[in-house]
């Protein structure tokens, strides 16, 4: 039975200082930006990478727990999170998952959202809910699938969101190397001016602990961006293991406040991106699947996939 998108109920309020919204980005509208993780029910994202370009998203009536991720501290255009991990007991029963509150509620039901539609991509997209599970998605699209400056919008049953296709992403230099107590600088290709888009970058460092970090930094789209020494700092001690990652993303974002399912009230958003995968080095950590990766005189520790 189709549980639809009852009602678009209010944009969300651009945030002035956030990149992409309550700005001129050349749009007819400001961009909302993102869902706060809290109360994000899903959403939609237009990705381009070097070889692909795809549409997909989803949209549930809860916010899955283990999606929201905490503050820890900010500098400058960076913010450190953690993901949220809470803990029920007893444990819950299944069909259900603990909730930020410490008791067990029901697991979120993906919803049939009818016909989502997308227009301003170098071809339109149409899309219907797969089942199982009511995803949607578009794989078949030119590549790539936008142009640079597209005024891009999707459609659904009580649901307007829009975005601006970004140039191509082309960061300066790869790998990354990261030194506890430096700055990182960072440079790519800028885009033309009076672009919506903004750059983010994802730093995961601690693949294998067991409270992860996450820093993210959200850059004007200018060609140049520093991530500050002191919560560069921070990210690598609160630990180092396995294969660190870092994406880093050329994007718009969009969200609205929405009703669905059965009264459900949260948050959905549109991300249209332009995006790489680079190669992070970490000063004084060495990332091993066997003791044939370390150094001499050090071994693998599986369990971490880090030379000791």
């Amino acid at each position: 039975m189709r549980l639809p998108l009852l009602a678009l109920l209010a944009g969300c309020p651009p945030d002035p200082g956030a990149p992409g919204g309550g700005v001129d980005s050349g749009l007819s509208l400001p961009l909302a930006g993102d869902c706060p993780s809290a109360e994000r029910l899903g959403g939609f994202r237009v990705e381009v990478t070097t070889e692909t370009s795809g549409v997909q998203g989803t949209v549930s009536d809860g916010v899955l727990p283990g999606e929201v991720l905490q503050e820890l501290s900010s500098e400058g255009a960076c913010v450190l999170q953690a993901r949220a991990n809470p803990t029920c007991e007893p444990p819950c029963e299944s069909g259900q998952l603990c909730g930020l509150d410490g008791a067990c509620v029901d697991y979120p039901r993906t919803q049939d959202l009818g016909t989502v539609t997308l227009q301003g991509l170098r071809a339109p997209v149409v899309m219907e809910p797969v089942q199982p599970g009511n995803s949607y998605y578009d794989t078949s699209l030119p590549h790539p699938a936008f142009d640079e400056g597209a005024d891009i919008s999707l459609s659904a049953a009580g649901l307007q969101l829009r975005g601006q296709g970004g140039a191509a992403l082309i960061p300066a230099a790869t790998p990354l190397r990261i030194v506890s107590g430096q700055a990182l600088d960072l440079a790519w290709t800028p885009p033309v001016t009076g672009a919506a888009t903004h750059l983010r970058l994802v730093l995961s460092i601690d693949q294998h602990g067991q409270s992860p970090r996450q820093l993210t930094c959200d850059f004007a789209d200018t060609g140049q961006g520093t991530v500050p020494a002191g919560i560069l700092a921070e990210l690598v001690g609160a630990g180092v293991s396995g294969w660190p990652s870092a994406r880093l993303r050329r994007r718009t974002a969009d969200s609205a406040t929405v009703q669905v399912g059965e009264g459900v009230l949260g948050c959905v958003d549109l991300e249209v991106a332009w995006a790489t995968e680079l190669t992070v080095e970490v000063d004084g950590h060495t990332p091993c699947s066997s003791d044939l990766d370390c150094p001499d005189g050090q071994s693998c520790d599986l369990a971490l996939a880090s030379c000791v």
